[in-house]
């Protein structure tokens, strides 16, 4: 068995060409510099999930109802700005009339 390094280790690991693409592609959605980082973020969500299921349960949920309030709240706040703006267009176009 190899003993736990005690620093940063170097982890080399083979897949195939489609799955390096669609990695690639999410660490440029997530902001991450490379592909390394990315796949360092699954797995530690991954190991967070295996090593208490409950305790990653419960952070999936809380971020899942923050991330529901802020669009019901971005949605919320659009639908204002359009009768807003709809308001304002009224109002010159009646305006114009006169």
């Amino acid at each position: 068995m190899t003993q736990p390094p005690t620093n940063n280790s170097l982890v080399s690991i083979r897949m195939p060409k489609s799955l390096f693409l669609e990695l690639q592609r999410l660490s440029e959605k997530n902001h991450y510099l490379d592909v390394s980082e990315q796949v360092r973020s699954i797995v530690r969500e991954k190991w967070l999930e295996a090593k208490s299921p409950e305790a990653y349960q419960i952070k999936k949920l809380r971020k899942d109802i923050a991330q529901a309030v802020k669009t019901k709240t971005e949605e919320s706040a659009q639908k204002q700005l359009i009768q807003e703006l709809e308001r304002i267009k009224e109002g010159l176009l009646s305006g114009e009339k006169k």
